[in-house]
């Protein structure tokens, strides 16, 4: 990733890693469909769709959805605060709340 892409290419970014780590939780739920893992996958697959509505493929894969997570925070606070979406600080704090779901969930 480099720092110097525009707001717009760091925001597909971002939402290329949470589309990947929602891919990792679909996957950890199996064919259970009511499995707590397709709920989480979900609600980040959602987050991505807000975040931008053209995810970017990672260059480098996340190994986890807590990597895939970490990945789109990171990318996320690359984004000057005033040349990014005005709800950025909510999309960062969301998808930190999801970090931390999927923390406890054992991921």
């Amino acid at each position: 990733m480099t720092h110097d892409a525009s707001p717009e290419a760091l925001l597909d970014d971002a939402a290329g890693h949470l589309q990947a780590a929602a891919d990792f939780a679909e996957a950890r739920g199996g064919s259970d469909v009511f499995s707590e893992w397709h709920g989480l996958a979900g609600q980040i697959s959602l987050t991505a769709s807000g975040v931008s509505h053209f995810p970017a493929v990672p260059a480098q894969p996340p190994a986890s959805i807590s990597e895939g997570l970490t990945a789109a925070i990171d990318t996320l606070e690359c984004i000057a605060p005033l040349s990014g979406p005005p709800d950025l600080v909510l999309w960062i704090w969301h998808v930190r709340e999801l970090l931390r779901l999927a923390l406890e969930m054992g991921q």
